[in-house]
């Protein structure tokens, strides 16, 4: 991300659109990314999800929807737990 990561994520969720080509190549101007070329080479490459199929059918099949969901130790986690109840449910005290 040409050294850019945080002020393209910033960016990004700023925005009011809903994440698509467009309102990513939007925040890339945003966050000022110097390399058009790279940048579109990086976007325009699709990467390989096929090692997640076994993931997916398993969460369809006991109908786990949802971003973020969580799995610790057979509890169900909805949304993003605040880090003192993920420490708890990994058994951790840190």
């Amino acid at each position: 991300m040409q050294g850019r990561f945080w002020e393209f994520h910033a960016a990004l969720m700023a925005s009011p659109l809903p994440i698509s080509k467009r309102s990513i190549e939007s925040a890339a101007v945003v966050a000022r990314i110097n390399d058009p070329s790279l940048f579109a080479g990086c976007t325009s490459r699709r990467a390989d999800t096929s090692f997640l199929a076994p993931a997916r059918l398993l969460g369809a099949s006991l109908n786990l929807r949802g971003t973020p969901l969580l799995v610790v130790n057979d509890v169900i986690v909805r949304g993003a737990p605040p880090m003192a109840q993920l420490r708890k449910l990994l058994g951790r005290t840190d």
